[in-house]
């Protein structure tokens, strides 16, 4: 594997785990024999960017059952410093299903189109998203506008709507001149936009709802990081606050939020250290469960993911 981050989902029912992000160039992502550690399986190698962001790797991965076959797919995000590529491959026989070039998504600055972060494919709504963490000024200089999750047409790659800080005019123009709708924060709350945002992760509600959890990284002013939930309506275009979490480092360590059990508790990754590096949390913020580690020792968790209990399989 390569030097970035290595992303893993477990598959109890064929004992496997896939391992995609952090893959160097020359491979691709992998399925492995959970009780022996073979490879089973090996996906498309990424493509050979003469010059690469964390070593030109699959930054991000995600394994689903495409709506049009059936059969299974995974969506990748292979970052360099060329750009981002995000590719829907077929599972099977590995041929390319579609190619997204995020730097040709509104707002999306050039310059940093080889920074995103995340895809996910919601296959029950036919989409397809890509957080751009750094698709604008520096985050350790933030201005508002930067770092925007594109929900796109998972046939086509054609965005259909975007979440992100609006405050910038420029952008709201790109956005108005594709057709692009985006959302609007309600309330008050000073600061409601996450600032160089990771792993960010919708669930549908319903048929007008969705659920976002993201791990809001920050920055030098305003000093910690956070994870948030937000609440978005697909009718109004609207999104509101229902969760947050204010944590005690800044923006350097990278984690990502995702809902726990149950629907009353979020796993918060990296929000705060002094209490553990991975916390769960129930919705009125008191903590339920902690991960931590000894002093001294080496250890930074990216994408974390709650799984059933495998302990008969071991």
């Amino acid at each position: 594997f390569g030097n970035g981050e290595i992303l893993v989902t477990y598959d109890a029912d064929e004992c496997l785990v896939r391992a995609g992000g952090g893959v160097r160039f020359e491979r691709g992502p992998v399925a492995i024999d959970f009780e022996t550690g073979d490879i089973e399986w090996e996906g498309v190698p990424q493509p050979d960017f003469e010059s690469c962001h964390l070593g030109c790797n699959h930054h991000a991965i995600d394994f689903f059952t495409h709506p049009d076959t059936g059969k299974m797919a995974y969506a990748v995000l292979t970052n360099s410093e060329e750009g981002s590529v995000i590719s829907v491959i077929d599972y099977d026989t590995k041929v390319e299903m579609l190619r997204i070039n995020p730097v040709n998504l509104p707002a999306e600055n050039e310059a940093w189109a080889g920074k995103g972060n995340h895809v996910q494919v919601i296959p029950e709504r036919g989409w397809i998203t890509y957080n751009g963490r750094l698709n604008g000024p520096a985050i350790d200089s933030h201005e508002p506008g930067s770092g925007w999750l594109y929900i796109m047409d998972l046939r086509t790659g054609e965005p259909i709507m975007a979440f992100g800080d609006p405050s910038l005019p420029e952008n709201i123009a790109e956005f108005e001149a594709a057709g692009v709708p985006i959302f609007e924060m309600e309330g008050d709350h000073s600061d409601p936009w996450p600032i160089g945002s990771h792993g960010p992760l919708i669930e549908v509600i319903d048929e007008n709802t969705l659920r976002l959890m993201v791990h809001d990284n920050g920055n030098e002013e305003r000093g910690f990081t956070r994870t948030m939930v937000y609440e978005l309506d697909l009718i109004t275009k609207k999104a509101r606050i229902v969760f947050e979490y204010e944590g005690d480092v800044l923006f350097e360590t990278w984690g990502n939020a995702v809902p726990a059990f149950d629907d009353q508790y979020v796993l918060a990754n990296w929000a705060a250290p002094s209490e553990g590096f991975m916390t769960i949390r129930d919705w009125d913020g008191e903590l339920h469960w902690k991960m931590d580690y000894e002093e001294g020792y080496d250890l930074a968790t990216y994408h974390v993911e709650i799984i059933d209990p495998i302990v008969e399989q071991l």
